[in-house]
């Protein structure tokens, strides 16, 4: 088997695992989830964050502390998703599924550079 199709096995079973029961595990969205997944929707249909600003860098979210910024990725990538998927728990929980599957490949390619073996880019990763 080459290391690419391993490297695609490993990425679909790791999807598997991160993506079985998105809709019913746990059976609610938490706070942060439905924060987020308000803020995606509202990207995903308006172009703009829940306060109003256009395409923000960072997310200023008011429900969870007076301080409280979020990175983009998770909210731009769930609003992607959104465009596509209809507004479900699991759809809200899709895209972090994805993001961590692609941590686990990214993990893949860090050790294998570091270590400079395929097997030990493959150890890590798993």
């Amino acid at each position: 088997m080459s290391r690419n199709l391993r490297l695609a096995v490993l990425a679909a079973l790791v999807l598997a695992v991160y993506g079985s029961g998105l809709s019913h595990t746990p059976p609610h969205l938490h706070h942060d989830e439905a924060i987020i997944s308000l803020q995606a929707h509202s990207i995903a249909t308006t172009g703009h964050d829940i306060e109003g600003r256009r395409m923000p860098l960072y997310f200023f979210m008011p429900h969870l502390g007076d301080r409280a910024w979020y990175q983009p990725t998770i909210i731009y990538v769930t609003a992607l998703f959104l465009k596509f998927l209809p507004s479900a728990e699991a759809s809200f929980r899709f895209p972090t599924a994805v993001l961590a599957t692609l941590d686990v490949l990214l993990m893949f390619f860090v050790a294998r550079r570091l270590f400079g073996s395929g097997r030990w880019g493959f150890v890590a990763a798993i």
